[in-house]
């Protein structure tokens, strides 16, 4: 059985449907992210990359172009300080020469 070595999730309310729409927006950007999270668990990835649909990186390279291309490198959430997330995203910078 193959399984993917990782997940890009892309999709997100914008502000004005979510304001608009709360259940909508619960619905996409809560419960949307909360399965995601559980097929990447059940899967056994370790590593999920959420991106705005429309500004974000489509690809981890794209992700890595725009933190290079921006003076403020790569920007991310954790869930902490040597978080396995934290400790990804830094070891991700240092092997692509982001900042």
């Amino acid at each position: 059985k193959k399984s993917p070595s990782g997940i890009l999730h892309l999709a997100a309310l914008d502000i004005n449907r979510s304001e608009a729409d709360p259940f909508e927006a619960y619905s996409t950007n809560v419960l949307g992210t909360y399965h995601m999270a559980l097929a990447a668990r059940d899967a056994d990835i370790p590593l999920v990359l959420i991106a705005n649909p429309k500004t974000g990186p489509k690809t981890i390279l794209e992700a890595i172009s725009q933190s290079k291309a921006s003076p403020n490198g790569l920007s991310y959430g954790s869930t902490g300080v040597n978080s396995s997330q934290h400790l990804s995203a830094e070891m991700l910078k240092k092997a692509t020469g982001a900042p």
